[in-house]
């Protein structure tokens, strides 16, 4: 079991605080770039569905009103 003096305490109470801030001040950048990418995620998702409706629409109108989801081939080559 190593002694250390009272200097050598502080001195790594120092270095441990400051190494914890800075982990804190990375992992709020890192929390803040995944609420970015989950959001990005969740705007192309809704963007892709939306796409996805209107082609549907247009077919159902403009091509065959009998047109179903359950037509397209679940593997497309």
């Amino acid at each position: 079991m190593s002694v250390f003096t009272k200097e050598e305490l502080e001195s790594l109470l120092v270095k441990t605080t400051q190494e914890n801030e800075d982990l804190r001040e990375e992992n709020q950048k890192l929390l803040l770039d995944a609420t970015e990418r989950v959001k990005k995620a969740n705007d192309m998702a809704e963007d892709y569905h939306r796409m996805f409706d209107e082609l549907f629409n247009v077919i159902k109108t403009q091509y065959d009103a009998e047109f179903k989801v359950e037509d397209i081939p679940k593997h497309l080559s």
